[in-house]
């Protein structure tokens, strides 16, 4: 199973340097670039602290890697709703399903989360000689099931 990850931080203006590379998302030992920056403090406005430094990542991760950056990040899978994550990696320019990860926190001089799509390989179907792969609603529930025993 693939990973489509959005990830994004917030965190006060005069944080200092060597804390935020706790917030950086972790590099690949493999693959030379893994993580696009698409936000950066022009968008704190928007945030929890909107003079502070603001940053979005999008990747699409394997499980090794999502877990190490969910290690790296300390977040947490979340039983919410979500409205879904809009344009994530991998998924096309809709809105995909998604389960956030956050890390926990209320206050304090950062905040932390993602918004994670499951890409499972799915299991094609055949019907009179047509191929089907289908991912419904009740296979999304599922899965956020085992995310949730597995990340909670």
């Amino acid at each position: 199973m693939l990973f489509s990850v959005i990830y994004s931080f917030d965190c006060e203006k005069d944080a200092k340097l060597k804390y935020l590379k706790y917030l950086k998302p972790p590099e690949s030992q493999f693959r030379k670039k893994l993580w696009d920056c698409t936000e950066g403090d022009e968008e704190a406005e928007y945030s929890a602290f909107p003079h502070g430094k603001h940053r979005k990542y999008c990747a699409i991760l394997d499980r090794k890697e999502f877990e190490r950056f969910i290690s790296h990040c300390g977040l947490f899978a979340n039983n919410v709703e979500t409205m879904g994550a809009l344009g994530a990696p991998g998924c096309g320019l809709g809105i995909s399903p998604a389960i956030c990860f956050s890390d926990g926190k209320s206050g304090g001089w950062a905040s932390s989360e993602a918004y994670v799509t499951p890409m499972p390989e799915l299991l094609k179907k055949r019907k009179k000689n047509k191929v089907y792969t289908e991912f419904n609603k009740a296979d999304f529930k599922r899965i956020k099931k085992a995310f949730l025993s597995l990340w909670s």
